[in-house]
This record gives C-alpha cells, structure tokens and sequence, in this order.
C-alpha cells in the first residue's frame, strides 16, 4: 500500500533518546559444564565407586582366608 507524500509528511513523528548512562552492558551465553566434562566427572565417580567395591570384595574375601589358615593354625586336628 503506497501513501501519499503530503499524507507521509503530515503523519511523521520523530522522537529524541537520551540514555542515563552512557554504559553499555554485553552479555555472552557459555555453556558452562559442556558433554565432555559431564562424562568425565560421571567416569571420575563411577570409578571410584566401582574401585571401591572391588577392593571391598577382595579384602573380604582375604579376610575370610586369613580366618580359615588361623583356624587351622589354632586347631590342626578338627573333630568331625
């Protein structure tokens, strides 16, 4: 739709800003914990849980021989 000029120029409105402060802000979006260091930490933890519960069974399990060699030590001939 084409207006008129005089209609235009009866119509138009101009307008001045002013700022308070002169300052201008920029914010910038970053990813702040990306995939890879998510998968990092989740390996970190898992790791430690799982080296954990190994050595866990295995001192258990070291543990219920030493019981069974002190056994034997203390008794050498069991009554059956």
């Amino acid at each position: 739709m084409k207006l008129p000029r005089d209609q235009v120029k009866d119509n138009l409105l101009g307008f001045e800003v002013y700022y308070r402060d002169m300052v201008e802000e920029q914010i910038i979006n970053e990813i702040a914990y990306n995939p890879i260091d998510l998968f990092c930490d989740i390996g970190g933890a898992l790791g430690l849980i799982l080296g954990a519960s190994i050595s866990t069974v295995l001192e258990f399990i070291d543990y219920c021989i030493r019981q069974k060699y002190k056994s034997r030590k203390t008794n050498p001939n069991p009554v059956t």
